[in-house]
């Protein structure tokens, strides 16, 4: 409950849209579903007071966890708390068998203004190799209904104007 809040806290701080009760709904449906299955795990980072501070939850896929979700309270942004929080996710699940940890994300078309560029060097540091996922392709197994609902979708738009 606490994380939910915390990664609502997150992005309102970045500028980005946020629906707590949407978020709080798929955190807690992601986290019940991992506890059930077995399938993931969260690590969270608390202060020597209790306070939270941030935490991850993990996802695990075969012989590969893959980092899911993160948070971390932007009034401690100055300490790295989502790192020591992977750190121990990596420990964690090498002890546990596991071949691969996914940062689960790395973009490539970013310069130093941006923030990501800042996370894709972090993810760097641990070295390890880049998957590259093809974009996705669309096909279409009717293509005359297609030209017909194009054209009709066209019709509407104009009409509408």
């Amino acid at each position: 409950n606490g994380f939910c809040e915390l990664y609502g806290k997150m992005n309102r701080e970045r500028g980005l849209p946020v629906d707590d009760i949407q978020n709080k709904a798929f955190l807690r449906t992601a986290y019940d579903f991992m506890k059930r299955t077995g399938q993931g795990d969260c690590l969270i980072v608390k202060d020597d007071a209790g306070h939270l501070l941030g935490g991850i939850m993990l996802l695990y896929q075969g012989k590969t966890v893959r980092y899911f979700k993160g948070a971390s309270d932007p009034a401690y942004r100055h300490v790295p708390i989502l790192h020591l929080a992977i750190w121990e996710g990596i420990k964690k699940t090498k002890a546990l068998g596991f071949h691969y940890f996914d940062f689960w994300g790395y973009n490539h078309f970013v310069n130093e203004n941006d923030q990501v560029f800042y996370i894709n060097r972090f993810k760097k540091g641990f070295g390890g190799s880049y998957s590259f996922y093809p974009k996705k392709m669309y096909f279409l197994f009717k293509p005359m209904m297609y030209r017909l609902y194009r054209m009709l979708t066209g019709f509407k738009k104009r009409w509408e104007r």
